[in-house]
């Protein structure tokens, strides 16, 4: 496998032929960056292998006997639902954060703003801000 630098050195080349308008520093930024990208999508690969490997072992060591076909399958679906739970916490914690965010801004608003409440503010946000307005702040 070639290193790092006969790798740039070669996107370099390609660069050039495809874009003979480019100068020498942005060649060699492109280039490097084209092959850290490419470097990246290889060891995510890797390590993406690595897991399902792990993970068909502990699969058949649970599962003696069980043959290729329903071990590729189970491993399939195993990588499915991890991806499909980390989907749904990035979802939850981008809810509780714009929650969070409402919140707030609910509670600066209230602090601030001691006068009747904008009618152009949903009913509930209103309801919050004179409720936190009644309260000693």
């Amino acid at each position: 496998m070639p290193s790092k630098e006969e790798r740039i050195a070669t996107k370099r080349a390609e660069l050039k032929t495809q874009h003979s308008d480019w100068d020498d520093a942005k060649l060699d930024k492109t280039a490097g960056m084209l092959v850290g990208r490419e470097m990246k999508n290889e060891e995510a690969k890797i390590l993406k292998e690595a897991h399902e490997k792990e993970l068909g072992d502990a699969i058949s060591k649970e599962n003696p006997g069980i043959d290729e076909k329903e071990l590729a399958k189970k491993v399939k679906q195993a990588v499915a639902k991890e991806e499909s739970d980390v989907k749904k916490a990035e979802a939850d914690k981008d809810v509780a954060e714009k929650q969070t965010a409402l919140y707030d801004s609910i509670f600066a608003r209230a602090k601030l703003d001691d006068t009747k409440v904008d009618n152009s503010i949903p009913k509930d946000v209103r309801d919050a801000i004179q409720k936190i307005q009644k309260l000693t702040i």
